[in-house]
């Protein structure tokens, strides 16, 4: 072999090895017995610290220091003051914020059928609570509100939004007692060190709209506080002259800057998901609408009946004036399924949520679910009378990842089979929200609520899209992408973590933690994921079963 081949070999060889993606780093804690109860979150602080809460069913809450070397540095459990610990489970998570250096949770609590937001401070060294304090109460829900919402979900009494870039933070809350509009939504504006800048009613400015919901909110430093809301008036069975209504507060002001979005006018918009970008100082908010609605192609379903468009609104933070706006396509995402994953029909999986990209594109993931009922007999020793049981089941399918350019182009989409059942109800946007609210909490009456441990998570990292999800060993060295030939996850215990790698190119699975051994599990807990600013460096718990035993883990991974 003369010289000039062995170097372009040598070469070839180099440029082959230095393209494979580094497998990721994971770094384990000690390990303790598997939570089985309650409800668990972490939180990074902005020194280094991982806190590890566990909202227990009886005994308050325990939180577990982590210092920057992942060595446990302290373990204090704390009961709430304010309403008995018993009631822990009837509570709502509504957020978990580092803000001040200090780990902050509120909490929704009723409290004699009145809805209550509490905030609860923890010291971030040695987790103890170091206050806890009733921020708002509502007027006690009518019993039948209003007949018609453009949500299905029930909407929140509370929502809670913090500035990703600052500690500033704001509280928006719905009054369902009230048939008045105008004072429907009032939002509090909040300094980092918890001081109130501002309180402010969202006041609906066409008198002919009757009804007002919540969308969405971002908090925007100590500089304005912006809501998504919808405004509607209800027919007979559905909502009519409805339109998308944005607003914002500013410092000093006492009342909402307010603009409608006339190209919503008479669409029904149910779920949304607002953003601030920082590439181009616009606020993004993205919208499903009925398909019944406006004449636009549906891409999204949960079942037969219910089809949904994707509304893309690009607006001017200034002035609230609508820049760019645009229904969302991917031919490229269905032409991926048809030919990779075997679909005859186009990929209809709900969105789940959208990330913005420093290139200026924009990422959307998306899921599909089909959402049933199931109903059991439990026979009483009384009789032996047969009482009906209705659960919620959710099947979580195939995985869709769209990249559009900043008009609105597609760029590239790809999918990934996946079959998952969970025993719950997961609504849309579900991945926006999983983590800062809302929670499984598994208590006597729903134990086998695994939910947290299903759907999947999106990252990037050197030019590539990481995908983690949970899913049996035959699926994962099952050769064909055929959808029809994946099992149903409905074992989580015997599943194992899988990180998919995609470089633009092809689609590479590997195991997150490592190959299991024959009878092994490795599996994460995927709501409990707490992400790092880079982006690409996450923390969550890992339960790993060897011989019939579970222990637990926390485990710090950089992609």
């Amino acid at each position: 072999m003369s010289a000039k081949t062995m170097l372009a070999s040598l070469c070839i060889i180099a440029t082959n090895v230095f393209a494979q993606p580094s497998s990721p780093s994971v770094q384990r804690s000690e390990p303790f017995p598997e939570p089985t109860s309650g409800a668990n979150r972490l939180l990074f602080m902005p020194d280094g610290h991982t806190l590890f809460f566990r909202f227990t069913p009886r005994q308050g809450i325990e939180v577990t220091v982590y210092n920057p070397n992942h060595q446990v540095s302290a373990t204090t459990r704390s009961s709430i003051r304010s309403w008995n610990n018993r009631r822990m489970y009837t509570s709502q998570l509504r957020g978990l914020y580092a803000i001040n250096g200090q780990a902050v949770v509120f909490l929704e609590q009723h409290i004699h059928l009145k809805p209550a937001l509490y905030r609860l401070i923890f010291d971030a060294h040695s987790g103890a609570l170091l206050s806890d304090t009733l921020i708002a109460r509502l007027s006690r829900p009518r019993m039948i509100n209003h007949p018609i919402s453009t949500n299905p979900e029930e909407t929140p009494a509370f929502v809670i939004k913090k500035d990703p870039d600052s500690d500033f933070y704001g509280i928006a809350m719905t009054n369902m007692r009230t048939r008045n509009a105008a004072k429907r939504i009032r939002t509090l504006h909040f300094s980092p060190h918890h001081t109130l800048l501002n309180d402010a009613f969202f006041e609906v400015p066409d008198n002919h709209l009757k009804h007002i919901d919540l969308a969405d909110m971002h908090v925007n430093a100590d500089s304005a506080v912006f809501l998504a809301t919808f405004a509607y008036n209800n027919g007979l069975f559905y909502t009519r002259n409805s339109r998308i209504i944005i607003g914002k507060l500013k410092p000093g002001y006492q009342s909402f800057q307010t603009a409608v979005l006339e190209h919503t006018a008479n669409m029904q918009v149910q779920n949304a998901a607002l953003q601030y970008n920082h590439q181009d100082g616009h606020i993004y908010l993205l919208t499903t609408v009925q398909s019944r609605t406006t004449e636009e192609k549906a891409i999204m379903r949960t079942n037969l009946i219910n089809r949904f468009a994707l509304l893309m609104n690009v607006i001017n933070p200034d002035s609230l004036t609508v820049k760019n706006h645009y229904f969302v396509r991917h031919n490229l995402l269905d032409t991926y399924a048809q030919q990779h994953l075997r679909y005859k029909y186009p990929y209809y999986g709900e969105i789940q949520d959208f990330r913005l990209n420093p290139d200026g594109s924009v990422q959307l993931l998306m899921e599909e679910t089909d959402v049933t009922g199931r109903t059991s007999y439990d026979s009483s020793r009384l009789h032996h009378i047969k009482t009906p049981t209705t659960n919620t089941i959710t099947h979580l399918g195939g995985i869709g990842l769209v990249k559009l350019d900043a008009e609105g182009k597609e760029l590239d989409g790809y999918a990934i089979a996946k079959d998952q059942r969970a025993e719950a109800f997961i609504n849309t946007f579900a991945l926006n929200k999983r983590n800062q609210s809302g929670w499984t909490f598994r208590a006597a009456d729903n134990w086998m609520n695994l939910s947290g441990f299903c759907s999947y998570d999106f990252f990037t990292a050197d030019g590539r899209d990481y995908v983690i999800y949970n899913d049996y060993p035959s699926n994962k060295e099952n050769t064909s992408e055929h959808y029809r030939s994946q099992k149903t996850v409905s074992l989580i215990s015997r599943t194992n973590t899988v990180c998919a790698v995609y470089d633009g190119h092809q689609i590479n699975k590997t195991w997150l933690y490592g190959e299991p051994a024959s009878g092994e599990s490795r599996f994460t807990q995927m709501e409990m994921i707490a992400r790092k600013p880079d982006g690409k460096s996450f923390a969550t718990m890992m339960i790993e079963r060897k011989e019939g035993h579970k222990q637990a883990y926390i485990v710090w991974v950089t992609l």
